[in-house]
């Protein structure tokens, strides 16, 4: 696994200077958005052109643009249709220009009085489209939970309809149990799809210091579980990380670097081991063929 730190948390840096501070707080790359997570395309715009100059500055600093966040995708009616959105198109032509391997987009909210399945349905005319021409490009689209994809069994079902393998899910586990799912059953149920997971609130004067344990906390917010339980699903995707609402700069920056620690603390500890487990009882029992 490795970690990501979103711009939102630095909106006013450059990315010269954003490369750099991630690199000095410890971690391996950087999501590109605005505050609200939506398209930044003035920070991108001119990907296409500075494609060599961009590439040699990641190799520079040994960071990744991990994403690029294209904002939210509202699929039309099928009749109303125009192709591909501009925006989108544009977030994708960039984040192939310079390596990122993710394009998030966001699901919108269900209007007052919407029909859910029908607003699913649309999901699932409208994405194969921009999956598709993401493959062209070399890069995956990941939808991200929220709006009307919040709910973990509408968002696999979009993502089983489509069945594309760039198709992907960035998962946040606390706005997902906010949805009803609790961490384990949205992120087994994802596991195959995950590509990036947002981690909530880290404090890392709480991590113990035993290497042999399992977090009994079975909550979103403890990120030591939800790292225990992507570590069971084998998970190589990123992890995101971002300072609570509200904190300044320069507390931002002492905020990740001691969450980034942490993170790789509890990344590093051994493996847990269920000494409870017995193998499966419940397997099918074959009769002895009869001479």
């Amino acid at each position: 696994m490795k970690l990501s730190l979103t711009n939102a948390a630095f909106p006013n840096l450059s990315l010269d200077a954003l490369l750099d501070q991630s690199a000095q707080l410890g971690f391996d790359g950087v999501e590109l958005s605005t505050l609200h997570g939506q398209a930044d395309l003035g920070l991108t715009a001119d990907f296409e052109t500075r494609a060599d100059t961009i590439r040699a500055r990641l190799d520079e600093t040994r960071q990744q643009i991990v994403a690029i966040h294209a904002g939210s995708f509202a699929p039309a009616r099928p009749a109303d249709r125009a192709g591909l959105p501009l925006a989108l198109e544009q977030t994708l032509r960039a984040a192939a220009a310079v390596g990122a391997p993710l394009v998030i987009v966001s699901g919108v909210g269900a209007p007052n009085g919407a029909d859910r399945q029908d607003l699913l349905q649309r999901y699932v005319a409208a994405l194969p489209e921009p999956a598709l021409r993401a493959a062209e490009l070399g890069v995956s689209l990941a939808l991200e939970n929220t709006g009307v994809l919040s709910r973990t069994a509408d968002l696999w079902y979009v993502h089983d309809a489509i069945g594309m393998p760039n198709l992907r899910v960035c998962l946040d586990p606390l706005r997902s149990t906010a949805a009803g799912d609790s961490p384990s059953f949205a992120l087994t149920r994802l596991a195959g799809a995950l590509a990036m997971v947002r981690l909530g609130a880290i404090r890392a004067e709480d991590a113990p210091d035993d290497d042999h344990r399992f977090i009994p906390d079975v909550d979103a917010a403890n990120y030591a579980y939800v790292i225990e339980l992507l570590r069971g699903l084998a998970f190589r995707g990123y992890l995101s990380l971002t300072p609570p609402d509200g904190v300044a700069d320069q507390d931002a920056q002492a905020y990740l670097k001691a969450a980034a620690a942490a993170v790789r603390a509890e990344l590093a500890r051994p493996p847990v081991v269920l000494t409870a487990y017995k193998a499966d009882k419940t397997g099918p029992r074959f009769a002895a063929a009869q001479s």
